[in-house]
């Protein structure tokens, strides 16, 4: 249904028939709805939106720690939508119908500062993992207080955990409470965010791990 918006001018806003009216930066505009489709998806556009559903929904619970990792300030795009872009040409593996994620090609963070040398997660205690690092702030652009995030993914539940300011750069190692995934095998994750939020490293994959 299309509505008034000024009846000086004669403006409307809505669908009209097959016609779509809508204003504009003060402007009058009208474009044609989109017809039906003619002809079912090719197999090339169905693996395309097969590829697109997957992603999507994989990335979806990380939107609060993407937005934060990929953060590009020079950049209006969103940081999960520059995650979705980057990840969606590398992490993505098989053909369809039997796509699935790469998790070792996984990026969940992307910048120039160092990121995590030599990344391990050791099942500890049960419940726990401790992670290990090798402290790399004397590397060009590394601080002494930049903070480390940790993601963790656990296929049997479809279930993403990520954490922010877990430890400094130099700690070299920190310890996480993992209760919800324990007796089951996760995927590990480990980037650095700089103390101001405003630069990140890229992500590292520290394996599956199986939690105690």
């Amino acid at each position: 249904m299309a509505k008034l918006l000024d009846s000086n001018l004669l403006h409307i806003s809505g669908k009209l028939g097959d016609l779509v009216y809508y204003s504009r930066n003060g402007r009058q505009l009208v474009r044609k709805t989109p017809g039906a489709r003619k002809s079912k998806p090719s197999e090339a556009q169905l693996g395309q939106q097969a590829k697109f559903t997957l992603l999507s929904k994989f990335l979806n619970p990380l939107r609060p720690l993407l937005d934060q990792t990929f953060n590009k300030r020079s950049a209006p795009i969103p940081g999960s939508a520059r995650a979705f872009s980057q990840n969606y040409h590398r992490a993505l593996a098989g053909t369809y119908p039997a796509l699935r994620i790469s998790y070792s090609m996984l990026l969940l963070s992307s910048g120039n500062l160092p990121k995590p040398e030599s990344p391990v997660a050791v099942p500890t205690t049960p419940g726990r993992l401790r992670f290990y690092w090798t402290d790399n702030s004397t590397v060009s652009g590394g601080m002494t207080n930049d903070k480390l995030f940790i993601a963790v993914y656990c296929e049997e539940i479809d279930q993403w955990i990520f954490m922010l300011d877990t430890a400094f750069r130099p700690s070299g190692t920190c310890t996480v409470d993992l209760k919800e995934f324990s007796n089951m095998q996760v995927h590990t994750y480990l980037g650095f965010i700089s103390a101001d939020g405003k630069y990140a490293s890229e992500s590292v994959y520290a394996g599956a791990v199986g939690v105690l």
